[in-house]
């Protein structure tokens, strides 16, 4: 996926259960736009699983899988196909996303979860052995006034002030 200086959010690859926001699945061989999405400011892919847009105006935007709830829509469709609006959340200005679980840091430093808590991968401690999925969006509030936020493998990592650098919660020391 690509966004390009006008907004236009562009992707091409396997377009399976919908990760490319063009209405179809499918192999696209060059880049599509997706459907019903404009002014794009910020997208993540969650390892080819489902796909996240942040819009200009802070709106956030989910297509592909949602088998655990991963697009924060609620937990049907399994499948969708062009970008849908996560409600409930505003003024994001950043997201970052996982195989089963999208992240959330909005403007003012809060941190908001969605999808599979499969290894604490929300950051969370609901559940019996971590092991439960929301398919709406959840404010982890124990983390504030973060200024990054950052995903990859089954792992959310956040940079806070005076916390330094918190992963699923737990404070991690700089060496």
């Amino acid at each position: 996926l690509v966004v390009r200086a006008n907004g236009t959010l562009l992707g091409w690859g396997s377009g399976s259960g919908g990760v490319l926001g063009n209405g179809v699945s499918g192999i696209q061989t060059s880049p599509v736009p997706a459907v019903g999405i404009d002014d794009v400011r910020y997208v993540a892919d969650g390892n080819a699983s489902h796909s996240i847009a942040v819009k200009n105006d802070g709106t956030v935007w989910g297509f592909g899988p949602n088998q655990n709830g991963e697009l924060g829509i609620g937990s049907s469709p399994v499948n969708v196909f062009t970008p849908t609006q996560v409600l409930g959340l505003a003024n994001v200005a950043q997201a970052a996303t996982t195989r089963y679980t999208s992240a959330f840091r909005r403007a003012d430093g809060t941190i908001w979860v969605t999808g599979s808590n499969y290894g604490a991968g929300l950051g969370t401690t609901v559940g019996t052995g971590g092991a439960f999925s929301s398919t709406t969006v959840i404010q982890l509030t124990a983390l504030s006034n973060t200024t990054y936020l950052s995903a990859g493998g089954p792992n959310t990592a956040v940079l806070a002030p005076f916390v330094n650098v918190a992963i699923n919660q737990q404070p991690v020391n700089r060496a």
